[in-house]
This record gives structure tokens, sequence and C-alpha cells, in this order.
């Protein structure tokens, strides 16, 4: 089966699109992943409500945190996810009913997503400990003296 250009990236634009749809909605990806893997991986172990705690009292730093290990886990995706991309430009073909297309994307962004889960996985501790000393240092600046 021969894809054009158009068809691959249309193809390419579409995952993409999902994988971003978390952030569309004014929520970074991270927040999102983290609570997954604190509930579905970790059995609830997290600092999930300091982090909502560092939200509100200093949002600059809890947004650094979220793009610093969204960014990470993105790269150490990246050529998973590029593999991923190109199982589902071989299984889409022209002919395919946009019922079938968005089942196979379904497919592909929720084994994308066990990649970044993974990482997040992996590096669970460090991602704890910045998030309590980036709450305890927004704290600590924030108090009167």
């Amino acid at each position: 089966m021969k894809f054009t250009k158009r068809f691959t990236l249309n193809i390419l634009a579409s995952f993409l699109l999902l994988i971003s749809m978390a952030q569309a909605a004014g929520i970074p990806r991270f927040f999102a992943d983290y609570a997954v893997v604190q509930e579905s991986l970790k059995n609830g172990e997290g600092n999930w409500d300091i982090f909502m705690k560092l939200v509100d009292v200093d949002s600059k730093r809890a947004d650094f945190i979220a793009e610093f290990w969204w960014v990470r886990a993105k790269k150490e995706c990246g050529p998973f996810v590029d593999k991923i991309l190109m199982k589902g430009v071989k299984k889409i073909g022209p002919k395919t009913t946009k019922e079938k297309k968005s089942k196979i994307i379904k497919g592909l962004k929720k084994e994308a997503n066990q990649c970044f889960y993974g990482v997040y996985y992996d590096h669970w501790a460090e991602i704890n400990k910045m998030v309590a000393d980036s709450y305890k240092r927004a704290l600590s600046k924030s108090a009167p003296k």
C-alpha cells in the first residue's frame, strides 16, 4: 500500500492533535498524567494534594515542574511514538472509515500514553521530591517576615 505525503501528514497531525487535547483544555497534560499514575500505578502514593496546593501558592513553579517532566517524557518516548505513528500510517488507508480511523487512533494514543506513564513511574520519587521541595520553597517565600 502506497501512501501519499499529504495523507501521511494528515495522520501525523491527527495523532498529535489527540496527544495535545488535555493541553487544549487549559490543563497541562502532565497534571492529568500525574493523577493517572498516582491513582492507577502507584495505588494513591504521591503528592497530588501538595501539587495542587503548589498551583495555588505559586503556579509558575507548578507549571515549571509540569513542563520539565512533560518535555523529558516526550524526549524519552520520541522514538517509541514514532514507531506507533508508523504503525498507524500502515493501518489507516484512504478507504478507512471514520469510525475505524477513530478507533485506531484511540488505540495508538493509549499505547503512546503507556510510555509517558512509564517515564513518570520510573522517576516517581524524583517528581514527588521536586513537588514537595518546590512547595516548601514557595511557602517560605510567601510567608510574612
